[in-house]
């Protein structure tokens, strides 16, 4: 992922086309129609991706495009144009912070790295993003504005609720220390810097609607706010624009009008699992927006001129209730199997044909080269535990979600046998990970996890693309390539950057009521925000100042750890079995009707 700046800053340089990046996040391999062969089987049905699929016949499929195992690392790799383990390893929440380092002591990219807005917006571009962010938000240099973009319109951390905009369990799988509190929804331009005042777009009223597009729907505003930034564009000057989607990740809430299409779409075939059928119908959505997109880019007569990239930030989430698929490939999400790595990615070729050779413009050739199937970049660590020296690749360690699923996954079956359903890795209380499990054995079980121990497993991903067969201990010429990818591997941990990013602020909860309830920056804010700033209610009153009375208690160190004792303890016997139930059920018949939303 991180070889698309040079890619893109070299082409504007030399021609000044329009650049449009699109970003999914959690999209899994199966889940792009062209990954599909049988149009007539329920998997294909159920993956309706026609404009997708349309760009795909037009352009060219980065068929060997690989990025990080997580979101943040991978969107501040995308950003920084640095190699994830060298800007932001951690999917860290946004309100840490070490005050005895400004720069680097803060979640997402430091303050000292630039960014490939700021670099286009230096060559005459104007730079617009619209979505999500996660590459940081603790001062003002960490927003996409201190990035270098003229405006933002989006929110802050891993996820929010699509219908009420709050950072709540449901959407970011943490509790933090702000108790998930607060409205994680902002804009940024040249004259104004806050949260999201429009009372319209902050109301959840409409989640029941059976309109065919929710106004109040976050994606729709997402879409609304990216044609009104290609069709106000004055194309006397180049565009780059960002549209990071929420879509696909939790919490799985869709239009209802979207699911009546997609249970339509697989007649006579029927969702047996809930999660399932709302993750369709978010793909479904998905595909619809990246269609308006090129519609706009057409109707203003700058699709000629535009160099359009699509892709995943991930691979797609086999956890309840993540509900990704990449069949046939081996896991998924947070694991660094191909299903968790080799992502979705495609590039629109209109004015590939006009770029400079590969010496009047360094490594730009090599940029779209490498990530073609035919001419793979030759030494690619993917994280400090796997490395690719085409056509081999190395996993050591310990990974999660080390399995194969069906092309109908989840599915009943998965949601109700108790020694099939993958939990969540990553779920956290004040930035410390609560486990689903007391018992490690019952755990790593539950997590799908394989140990490939410290001198790891080999696989040649040219023939054995879905990493069937361990290649490493077989004697002979693979012992010596597992050895060069060990040594490799060893080499690239030497060059980490892991900076103490520090613990959850206070100070960031704070900071979060006096601006009237939003998540924004709170270092080095004074000239920043703009106001004016939401009223608090009396009832928000009242509890603001209980609120504050207990994060005095409890943000303490000692305290945040007893708490977390105690909540580890429990979680496993009262808190999972409800969250299990929550996050996905089997569909029968009867639960069809009013298209209930599921979180994470």
């Amino acid at each position: 992922m991180r070889l698309f700046l040079p890619l893109l800053c070299a082409t504007a340089t030399y021609a000044a086309p329009n650049i449009v990046v699109v970003l999914v996040d959690d999209w899994g391999w199966s889940n792009n129609g062209i990954h599909h062969s049988d149009d007539s089987s329920q998997a294909s049905l159920e993956t309706h991706t026609p404009n997708i699929d349309k760009l795909y016949e037009q352009g060219i499929e980065l068929d060997r495009h690989y990025t990080y195992k997580i979101c943040s690392p991978s969107r501040s790799s995308l950003q920084s144009g640095r190699h994830p383990d060298h800007v932001n390893p951690l999917n860290t929440g946004v309100i840490v912070n070490n005050p005895d380092d400004p720069i680097s002591g803060f979640q997402g990219i430091p303050r000292n790295m630039t960014g490939i807005a700021e670099k286009l917006k230096g060559q005459g571009y104007k730079t617009h993003m619209v979505g999500k962010w996660d590459a940081g938000m603790a001062t003002p240099d960490h927003t996409p504005r201190g990035r270098g973009y003229d405006s933002f319109y989006g929110y802050f951390q891993h996820a929010n609720g699509y219908w009420n905009k709050e950072g709540h369990i449901e959407s970011t799988g943490d509790v933090d220390l702000c108790m998930n509190l607060f409205t994680d929804l902002f804009m940024e331009n040249a004259t104004y810097r806050g949260g999201v005042l429009e009372a319209g777009e902050l109301d959840d009223s409409c989640s029941s609607s059976n309109e065919e597009d929710p106004a109040c729907y976050e994606e729709h505003l997402f879409k609304t706010k990216t044609l009104d930034v290609i069709n106000s564009h004055d194309t006397s000057s180049p565009l780059f624009h960002f549209h990071a989607f929420h879509l696909i990740h939790t919490p799985l809430e869709v239009p209802n009008s979207y699911l009546d299409k997609v249970d339509a779409m697989i007649a006579p075939f029927e969702f047996d699992d809930a999660a399932r059928r709302n993750y369709s119908a978010m793909v479904y959505y998905m595909d619809e927006v990246v269609g308006e997109i090129v519609d706009a880019l057409k109707a203003k007569d700058m699709w000629d001129n535009t160099v359009l990239a699509l892709m995943a930030d991930n691979g797609g989430p086999l956890y309840l209730p993540g509900s990704g698929n990449n069949h046939p490939l081996k896991g998924g999400k947070y694991s660094d199997w191909e299903g968790g790595v080799r992502t979705n990615a495609w590039l629109q070729e209109n004015d590939l044909p006009t770029l400079p050779p590969p010496d009047a413009v360094s490594g730009m050739f090599d940029s779209i080269t490498s990530l073609s199937k035919d001419n793979l970049h030759p030494v690619l660590p993917l994280s400090d535990q796997a490395i690719i020296k085409y056509p081999y690749k190395l996993v050591t360690g310990i990974s999660p979600y080390s399995n194969w699923t069906g092309t109908l996954f989840p599915n009943c079956t998965t949601v109700t046998d108790e020694d099939l359903v993958p939990w969540h890795n990553d779920s956290k209380l004040f930035e410390f990970h609560i486990n689903w499990d007391n018992d490690e054995d019952n755990l790593f079980r539950h997590l799908w996890g394989e140990d490939c121990g410290e001198s790891g497993c080999l696989f040649n991903i040219e023939e054995d693309p879905n990493e069937t067969n361990n290649l490493a201990g077989d004697g002979g010429e693979h012992d010596e390539v597992a050895a060069e990818l060990r040594g490799l591997l060893d080499q690239h941990r030497q060059t980490l950057f892991m900076p103490d990013r520090g613990v959850e602020d206070v100070k960031a909860c704070e900071h979060s009521v006096s601006i009237g309830g939003y998540y924004g920056p709170w270092v080095d804010v004074e000239d920043y925000y703009t106001g004016p700033f939401r009223d608090l209610t009396l009832k928000q009153k009242i509890f603001s100042k209980a609120y504050e009375e207990f994060l005095e208690i409890v943000s303490h160190p000692r305290v945040e750890e007893e708490v977390f004792a105690i909540v580890q303890k429990i979680y496993p016997w009262v808190m999972r079995p409800y969250l299990v139930r929550s996050f996905d059920y089997c569909l029968p018949e009867e639960e069809k009707e009013g298209g209930k939303a599921l979180v994470e």
